[in-house]
């Protein structure tokens, strides 16, 4: 065996100390009580339900909310031919006739299959009494770990220094057996409980405000069995099963009475010796089946001199109309009384048991579930993203075939400007005065020293004038390429021809030209 702990990745409740409860110290490490156990309780679906499966019968009960709390709206009671084989068929043929197939379950154990031990452990510190529970379970089972599964609760504060805690353990195979039978069935089960904490939540909801006040002790009759429990100042804090019920006890009253009376005063006794409680009982409350049966109120009550109040199930308790009488002859040797008080308070469920393998597989389950989730959630945002990038890669084409549009549009229309552009460039150049022959020629007079003659001045379109003459000496050309040079009017681009000395004189050719030099003579 080993203790079920509920790994951090799966949703788990955080446990709180029961109502009432004294506050423990805290450290920074997570305790099992806090970080809950192999199961959740689903509190906050709208609909509960509730399955106990017996040797020859399945009880079921359904709370849906309404208001502030739960009300009743299923009861049913099947029962079974374990001499058939498939009797998870016959379960799931019921869950489906009652429309409970996707609503949350939680599986209700009975006291009698389970062993219960109430310990003081030496510590307040949740941290140190998980470890100290942790020990205990060694010492309180003579199974193996590998047999058993163990959950505890805190019940209050003992002597001094101490904390009492509640210790439960089953063995593996009973649970699994329960467990793989609702599944077979289709139930959707979240937890396992047990049936204690079910009756406990019906004593507060049909005792109001008087259970909190006080020890009372609670006798639940069923069919083959009794669970006695004790409840002082509201908190649980005894419980034991007796293996007499319904069954012995309206066959065989007057043969069964003293040996049921002798084990609750056993249970009673064995509760204040272990507990150290000298407190008065202030009423025994009968429910389940053991209102219905003749002479159990008044036998109690004198026996041991205790005021004894019968009360039934559904007592202060809210519930629909068109539920079963559970005083009729179908009903009549079963309780519901702890189903009810789980399906109208599953937050008040601190025991949640699941096997270990299931408890992997919903480990796995949820991990698969995140991974798919992020799985869709990245093709999204691919998706999303490739949308975006072709939604602009495509508005981007769509602008680029309206430029292109465009510009074939105002093609002829920019041919045409630009012909009109270079006609006017061309009106311009020709307008320009700068340019003209005359205006050349008075330039060249200027700038012509007086001891030179020209024999030929030949000007050509596109702004280019050769000079030929004859000059008294180099000195003279040389002077007249200078002032060439430095004219405004002149072409810029003087470049001295040929020159040599004939007769006395020099004859020269100059030929300038602007640097965008065309045309023809």
């Amino acid at each position: 065996m080993f203790v079920v702990y509920q790994p951090a990745d799966l949703p788990g409740r955080k446990r709180k100390p029961p109502t009432g409860a004294f506050p423990l110290s805290t450290t920074g490490k997570e305790t099992r009580c806090e970080r809950g156990m192999s199961g959740s309780v689903p509190k906050k679906s709208s609909a509960i339900v509730v399955v106990e499966t017996a040797r020859d019968y399945v009880k079921i009960v359904q709370a849906n909310r309404s208001g502030k709390g739960r009300q009743v709206v299923k009861l049913h009671l099947h029962k079974i031919d374990r001499s058939r084989e498939d009797v998870a068929s016959d379960v799931m043929g019921v869950l489906r006739k009652l429309k409970m197939g996707f609503v949350p379950v939680i599986a209700c154990l009975p006291r009698q299959s389970v062993n219960v031990r109430f310990l003081e452990i030496p510590s307040t510190n949740p941290s140190e009494i998980d470890d100290m529970v942790e020990l205990q379970i060694d010492r309180q089972t003579p199974y193996s770990r590998d047999e058993i599964v163990a959950d505890y609760r805190i019940v209050g504060p003992g002597s001094k220094g101490y904390t009492k805690v509640m210790l439960i353990i089953i063995q593996r195979s009973q649970m699994r057996h329960r467990f793989v039978l609702l599944e077979k069935a289709g139930a959707n089960v979240n937890s396992m409980c047990v049936s204690s904490e079910g009756i406990l939540s019906w004593f507060h909801a049909a005792m109001g405000g008087a259970g909190a006040r006080g020890t009372h002790i609670l006798l639940d009759v069923d069919k083959a069995y009794t669970d006695l429990t004790i409840v002082s100042r509201g908190q649980l804090v005894f419980t034991k099963s007796i293996r007499i019920g319904a069954e012995q006890l309206k066959k065989d009253f007057d043969g069964w009475k003293n040996r049921f009376l002798q084990d609750v005063r056993h249970s009673v006794e064995i509760y204040r010796a272990e507990s150290h409680d000298d407190s008065v009982v202030q009423q025994l409350v009968l429910t389940g089946v053991g209102p219905g049966i003749e002479g159990l109120e008044k036998m109690l009550s004198e026996e041991l001199s205790l005021a004894v109040q019968s009360i039934d199930a559904l007592h202060r308790i809210q519930h629909g109309s068109g539920l079963p009488d559970l005083t009729g002859e179908d009903y009549a040797d079963v309780s519901f009384t702890a189903l009810i008080g789980m399906a109208i308070s599953p937050e008040t469920l601190e025991f949640s048991l699941v096997p270990d393998t299931v408890r992997r597989r919903r480990s796995l389950a949820v991990k698969a579930r995140v991974l798919t989730a992020m799985g869709v959630w990245l093709i999204v945002v691919m998706g999303m993203s490739s949308l975006w990038t072709a939604t602009a890669m495509q508005k981007k084409v769509i602008n680029l075939l309206g430029l292109d549009q465009m510009i074939k549009d105002i093609a002829e229309e920019v041919e045409d400007v630009r012909k009109k552009r270079e006609t006017t460039l061309m009106i311009m150049d020709r307008l320009d005065s700068s340019h003209a022959p005359v205006s050349l020629l008075r330039e060249l007079h200027r700038v012509t020293p007086v001891t030179i003659g020209y024999d030929s001045i030949s000007i050509e379109e596109g702004r280019r004038m050769i000079l030929r003459g004859r000059a008294t000496g180099y000195q003279d050309v040389n002077t007249l390429r200078s002032n060439l040079d430095d004219s405004e009017v002149i072409p810029p681009d003087v470049k001295p021809g040929p020159a040599r000395k004939q007769d006395d004189l020099v004859q020269f050719e100059v030929v300038c030209s602007s640097s965008s030099e065309g045309g023809t003579p």
